[in-house]
């Protein structure tokens, strides 16, 4: 897998250098985003409540923190824009460059191997969003570095406030585990409904086309590839509906666990702000960054499993 994401990495290099350096550098500042935000909260709250409690002093700061805040979300915003724009621009260049190298390499290949089943079989599953697919792999890992980058920062920055934040790997586990499972089986589900959806396509063009349709008429038999147009459809969709309902029951037992995790955080910071030993910015700031912090785990948890599953179409 890593000689395939390596090569991936080079390919994708070749052809978008620039998209490289650019992403990157947006990628620092996203991961250090959710950190400055949580800080601002924290002594958002703080000052409003030492203001109530000496009337008007501090107004100022407070003002101060609003536009900062207002700034940030702004700048958030745009960047997040750009990135999709620029992620666009990616796929769009990528996916001309691999359609050019496929085409060179159909002109060059054995004319038998247009008859190999596993070829066609192959080279259908790369079907459309070249671009896309080698892609969402490089996306996936810068994904990870940020939200690594921003996970390290508030989990250090709200250990000492309280160390049951560390609970939230509880259910990080499972949760990857359970999505390299259901990666990995919807990939062999594709490779194995693979002949099923080239005979739905085949069946379809003989159904639709023109050149076909006095054929089908004459002969009478269109009732015929209608009826086995159905049960492939039903066939191949009734198996991804299980794997769709086996993913279903498999996220409610994980939301569950993540909602235990998360009551018991909570309870213990509120016993910590009853007792005096937490101030009311730092609980609202705890309980703002245990979302974000679960958040952030559940996307380093799809981005490993975007790499995992996507590394197997290569």
């Amino acid at each position: 897998m890593l000689k395939i994401y390596y090569n991936s990495i080079k390919l994708v290099w070749k052809s978008v250098e620039a998209w490289f350096f650019v992403t990157t550098t947006l990628l620092i500042f996203l991961s250090l985003e959710p950190i400055i935000s949580i800080s601002l909260v924290n002594n958002l709250v703080n000052s409003v409540q030492k203001m109530l409690i000496a009337g008007s002093k501090g107004i100022n700061l407070i003002i101060v923190i609003l536009m900062i805040q207002v700034i940030l979300s702004i700048t958030t915003n745009v960047i997040q824009q750009t990135q999709i724009f620029l992620d666009n621009k990616c796929q769009i260049a990528l996916e001309k460059f691999l359609n050019n190298r496929i085409f060179k390499q159909m002109t060059t290949i054995p004319y038998e191997q247009y008859e190999d089943v596993d070829y066609q079989n192959h080279l259908d599953r790369l079907g459309i969003n070249k671009g896309n697919k080698f892609l969402a792999p490089i996306k996936s890992f810068l994904d990870i570095l940020r939200s690594t980058i921003t996970f390290i920062l508030l989990f250090v920055y709200l250990y000492h406030l309280n160390s049951l934040i560390s609970l939230l790997f509880i259910s990080f586990v499972p949760l990857i585990c359970i999505n390299l499972i259901i990666g990995k089986k919807q990939f062999y589900l594709h490779v194995y409904q693979s002949p099923n959806a080239r005979r739905m396509s085949y069946l379809d063009s003989l159904l639709t086309s023109r050149n076909t349709g006095k054929e089908l008429r004459t002969f009478n038999i269109g009732t015929y590839f209608i009826k086995s147009w159905n049960k492939t459809y039903d066939f191949v969709n009734n198996k991804v509906l299980q794997l769709n309902k086996n993913t279903l029951l498999s996220n409610i037992l994980i939301i569950i666990l993540e909602g235990l995790v998360f009551l018991i955080i909570s309870l213990t910071s509120v016993r910590l702000v009853l007792n005096r030993e937490l101030s009311f910015g730092s609980f609202v700031a705890l309980a703002q960054s245990t979302l974000v912090l679960n958040t952030t785990l559940e996307s380093i948890s799809n981005s490993i499993t975007t790499i995992y599953t996507e590394s197997f179409f290569k």
